[in-house]
């Protein structure tokens, strides 16, 4: 990544650090200063307040200093990626999600959930929108 872009979640791509607020799939984003650090800040309406999402600084790290909390974040009890089923995915118009058994759809601004009724339906739903094929389940 080239100093002075920052990931932002919801976009599929980076975008540059800049002062002017930004246009993403579901809302809008800036950067503000606070003393050496940076503040990711989203809104969702004009009318909304700006709500803090990340606070990050330019300091450059390798990768090396992320992998205890990536593996954490892989393997312990206690993370939410290891309790739950999520599965992302920001879109042109929108994104959608899959967290446990709910179905977010955004599109265009408009946000829908459904809860799924069945591992079933989550699995096809995985394969349908994410091309996510999990292996035939056998019965013992």
């Amino acid at each position: 990544m080239q100093a002075g872009t920052v990931w932002v979640p919801a976009f599929a791509e980076t975008t540059r650090v800049v002062p002017e607020p930004v246009e993403g799939i579901d809302g809008t984003y800036r950067v503000v200063r606070a003393g050496e650090d940076r503040i990711l800040q989203r809104r969702t309406g004009d009318a909304e307040p700006w709500q803090v999402e990340y606070r990050f600084t330019l300091v450059p790290h390798r990768l090396e200093e992320f992998e205890g909390m990536c593996r954490y974040h892989q393997t312990s009890p206690d993370s939410h990626f290891t309790r739950n089923r999520i599965c992302t995915l920001a879109r042109p118009a929108g994104r959608i999600t899959l967290s446990g058994m709910r179905l977010i759809v955004t599109h265009e601004g408009a946000r829908s959930e459904s809860v799924l009724d069945s591992d079933e339906a989550a699995d096809a739903i995985l394969r349908d929108y994410f091309g996510i094929r999990l292996p035939e389940k056998t019965s013992a």
